[in-house]
């Protein structure tokens, strides 16, 4: 009776982790720690979801809107950041990703490091492929196609010293950012 009560006792409540959430309100940016020593910046309209500890194979967490991150190194246990459509897996790195939802684009900018893009294909996990500094990966999810490009991250990352840049955007993309920017709502 003893030992059925303390298998009852055991598996009647599933470990669960708690977790926490930040969020970076429009017009705002927020810096974060993450309880491994990864280290990062969310941009304004963002929230960033994860375990207060990272127990477990893995270091998950989910990102809604943009986000620079600064990896903390660990080999045997990845980092791995759920992004709309695409994760990202990294192991000690530096990268940004931008994944609005009310935006087709998500996009991955890579500063150092290796990380590698991995998306859903019939159910299953496929890999978009592996990235190298200054490479921009870009999924669409409208027209459902992946295209990588070498870029000048400075541009791309310029929003973490407080600056916005533009080059060959369009218009209605430059609107989009300066109504997230200022938490204003511009109108053409």
């Amino acid at each position: 009776i003893a030992s059925l009560y303390l298998f009852i006792q055991n598996n009647s409540f599933p470990d669960t982790v708690s977790r926490a959430e930040i969020f970076a309100p429009y017009g705002t940016r927020t810096d974060f720690l993450l309880p491994d020593g990864t280290r990062g910046k969310l941009n304004g309209g963002s929230s960033l979801s994860f375990p207060v500890s990272f127990p477990g194979r893995t270091r998950d967490v989910v990102l809604s809107g943009e986000a620079y991150f600064e990896v903390a190194s660990n080999k045997q246990k990845p980092f791995i950041v759920s992004a709309k459509d695409i994760n990202v897996k990294v192991t000690g790195t530096s990268f940004n990703i931008l994944a609005y939802p009310d935006e087709s684009a998500t996009e991955v900018t890579l500063k150092s490091g290796i990380v590698e893009v991995l998306g859903k294909n019939n159910g299953s996990e496929v890999s978009f492929g592996k990235l190298k500094p200054n490479d921009l990966f870009i999924y669409n999810s409208l027209t459902d196609s992946v295209k990588i490009e070498e870029i000048s991250v400075e541009t791309k990352l310029a929003w973490i010293e407080g600056k916005l840049t533009f080059k060959y955007e369009p218009f209605s993309e430059v609107v989009q950012k300066l109504n997230r920017w200022y938490n204003v709502n511009i109108k053409i």
